[in-house]
């Protein structure tokens, strides 16, 4: 069954793995999900480069790779001023799902994703999600629906703090505690909202989004590794984590049964996988030692460099306890000061082109988290720049490949790098007037990058970082379990959806309808889409916010 008719109903849990899943299923802590996993579609769901929340949520809701959308992170590199800027939904290149659904007189409930703030204009309703600059902010469309969010749920929003994961102490029992029952009631709050809007409205789609199985996976990997293997391990810690998971398990089951007499074909996916972290690669370092990057210089970064830059372990450890002291008390106010990841980013990020010297430096990588993405200072991209574009720019590229590829871990010899490569290779087909990166560095899995300048071994952590496999469970009328050989990719998605309802897919989209889980596969039909806007001008966070953002960033560990 496809066509005028057909509901479909989305949650995302962003980050979640089937490393975390199936152990926690098994253990009786997940019965919903356990039941779609045993009952419904289930694989693994290859992400995009990089496997990170603001590209892969765009690439989601646009079908396309992030050189055709032009969200490749959270920041952006701007040439012009060589500034690092925040990214927001303004800066998407192409139309979204939302929008194209709209376009074609389905209504639509979008709660919580990322990346749709500034929310649109759509034929239903839009909220945005903990990218907000702050509750303060317009965040829903229509814009009265906001204060109607707060007449239900009085608490709104009090949680985004969770956002700051990376600046919030969870080392007493008492803090650990906190932290767990903060991501319980932001779970239930987006829960709330999202139960609200589906008894209020009419919906051909509706897609409800829940960060905090990110959250959980940054801040306490060790702990959550530790509940899914071994299973008998009662210690309080291990089975709070346990008893979070199950609580966001129940909440999704409510949802689920909420809707159920629509008969919607339902999606649970994620946008990524997720793993320990075995820590930072540092590719400004190198680029500096190879005389292609350069600092401003003062004496306050030479000082501080030749602790931060130390092989020695307990200098570099020195200097570790003692910015630590500094930034407890910073982090502190900070946390104090700022109530969401929109707020400190917004804060920090234009900071940071002041501390490049981009009269001597060559290239830099001023852009990526789980990748490094690397840009020349080409003459004619800036008023500054300074390599010449032709012999010069193909002979600096081709030895900097070349270098990087046999980057290798100082103490055990392996290789950092998984994958070194102009950035046209890895995004071979772009739209006009996107800037791709020169080089992406992709690490090995597990490790991510740093623009810290430092020659230290990457560390293994006690957190978690991304991994690119993702999860992809769906069930419904009409849909089939395929056979061997299933690969589904994040961008296929989008298209799926459309197909799902009848609806004609975008020429330019990347992915593709998987034919493999229709049991009656109708042809699928294509159409030519006009994905320009209505206004070219992006909504830039102000001051203010762009330091509320930063701070966030921060927290998140996505910018330094």
């Amino acid at each position: 069954m496809t066509g005028k008719g057909r509901k479909v109903f989305i949650v995302s849990l962003d980050g979640a793995t089937f490393d975390v899943l199936q152990p926690l299923a098994r253990q009786g802590y997940l019965p919903t999900l356990e039941k779609m996993m045993a009952c419904g579609v289930t694989a693994n769901l290859e992400s995009v480069i990089p496997p990170v929340t603001a590209p892969a949520w765009t690439s989601f809701m646009t079908g396309k790779n992030p050189a055709k959308h032009g969200i490749f992170d959270f920041t952006r590199f701007d040439p012009e001023d060589r500034a690092t800027k925040l990214n927001n939904a303004d800066h998407i290149r192409s139309k979204t799902l939302w929008q194209i659904l709209s376009e074609k007189g389905r209504r639509v409930i979008v709660v919580n994703l990322p990346y749709t703030y500034p929310p649109s204009k759509v034929d239903g309703i839009m909220v945005s999600g903990w990218d907000v600059p702050s509750i303060e902010a317009s965040f829903t469309y229509p814009e009265g629906l906001r204060a109607q969010i707060f007449e239900k749920i009085s608490d709104y929003g009090s949680t985004l703090d969770l956002s700051l994961w990376n600046l919030l102490d969870t080392k007493s029992d008492q803090q650990f505690e906190l932290f767990i029952s903060k991501l319980v009631r932001s779970f239930q709050q987006g829960f709330e909202l999202a139960y609200f809007l589906l008894q209020e409205n009419e919906w051909d789609v509706c897609m409800v989004h829940f960060q905090q199985t990110d959250w959980i996976q940054h801040k306490l990997w060790n702990y959550i590794e530790e509940a899914c293997i071994h299973s008998a391990n009662k210690h309080s810690r291990m089975e709070k984590v346990r008893e979070c998971y199950r609580e966001f398990d129940q909440l999704v089951g409510k949802l689920l049964q909420n809707v159920e007499s629509l008969r919607p074909i339902t999606v649970v996916l994620s946008d990524h996988g997720f793993g320990r972290y075995r820590g930072s690669i540092f590719p400004n370092y190198f680029l500096r030692q190879w005389g292609y990057f350069h600092l401003v210089d003062d004496a306050e970064t030479r000082l501080r460099d030749v602790f931060r830059r130390s092989r020695f372990r307990t200098i570099r450890q020195l200097y570790d306890s003692s910015a630590k002291l500094k930034h407890s008390l910073s982090d502190g106010r900070q946390t104090k000061k700022f109530k969401s990841w929109g707020e400190l980013a917004a804060a920090n990020i234009p900071k940071q082109k002041s501390l490049i010297d981009w009269k001597r430096t060559k290239v830099a990588a001023v852009a990526g988290s789980e990748t490094a993405h690397l840009f020349v200072n080409l003459v004619g991209r800036g008023s500054e720049g300074i390599v010449q574009p032709g012999a010069e720019y193909e002979s600096l590229i081709s030895d900097l490949v070349s270098r990087f590829r046999d980057l290798r871990h100082s103490e055990t010899g392996a290789k950092l790098l998984t994958r070194v490569a102009r950035g046209s290779e890895i995004y071979r087909q772009s739209q006009e007037g996107i800037l791709l990166p020169d080089i992406v560095l992709i690490p090995q899995e597990g490790f991510g990058v740093s623009f810290t300048i430092s020659e230290a071994p990457p560390e293994i952590s006690n957190e978690g970082s991304h991994r690119h496999n993702g999860v992809l469970l769906m069930q419904g009328e009409g849909l089939k379990i395929p056979t061997e050989n299933f690969h589904p990719n994040l961008i296929d998605i989008a298209p799926t959806v459309l197909h799902l309802l009848g609806l004609p897919v975008p020429t330019d989209m990347d992915g593709r309808v998987l034919e493999e889980i229709f049991s009656d596969l109708q042809p699928v039909e294509y159409e030519d889409v006009d994905n320009s806007k209505e206004s070219d001008t992006a909504t830039e966070y102000t001051a203010e916010e762009t330091e509320l953002i930063q701070l966030r960033l921060k927290g998140l560990g996505y910018v330094e």
